[in-house]
């Protein structure tokens, strides 16, 4: 009877017990979008356009030579503008100021405009050479955008060329 009972418990303990598996409640699916397939493409991408801007300038001060100065026949000129992009445009190298009435006092027609963030205030430089001639002259300079439109406060050099000016008022 021993050997009963032990093979009787030898048989238990060498049966597997399986362990219950735990609940997993099911995953939740996420409803796909039908898309139709791409479009073959003809015509390449193109970049999206920039939003339009307006351009704007505004004189603010004559740094150097003021108006009405006098100066020498054939003295070199240092005149200096300071305005300001009012615009809400960059202006970059594309932008020009040219010559819109007057002589042009020995300085080229037309001049890259220097480059400035819109709202920023710049200087604008340039040389001119009084004339031989006495008299009052008035060179008178627009500034030009991008596209060739011109934009803002028209600047300008007033001076009067006299004879045996100098520094010393004689």
């Amino acid at each position: 009877m021993i050997v009963f009972f032990l093979s009787a418990c030898g048989t238990q303990s060498a049966r597997k017990v399986e362990e219950p598996i735990p609940y997993q409640p099911p995953a939740l699916s996420t409803p796909t979008a039908v898309t139709a397939p791409p479009a073959a493409v003809d015509e390449p991408l193109q970049p999206s356009p920039k939003p339009d801007c307006k351009d704007g300038l505004l004189f603010v001060d004559d740094l150097t030579i003021p108006d009405g100065t006098k100066v020498s026949p054939g003295e070199r000129l240092d005149k200096r503008w300071l305005v300001k992009n009012i615009g809400g445009c960059n202006w970059d190298i594309r932008y020009q100021i040219a010559l819109v009435a007057g002589t042009g006092l020995g300085a080229h027609s037309q001049q890259a405009l220097y480059p400035a963030l819109s709202g920023t205030e710049v200087t604008i430089q340039m040389i001119f050479l009084a004339p031989e001639e006495v008299g009052t002259y008035r060179s008178a300079w627009q500034a030009y955008n991008a596209d060739q439109h011109p934009f803002g406060d028209t600047i300008y050099i007033d001076i009067e060329v006299v004879e045996g000016n100098n520094p010393d008022g004689g």
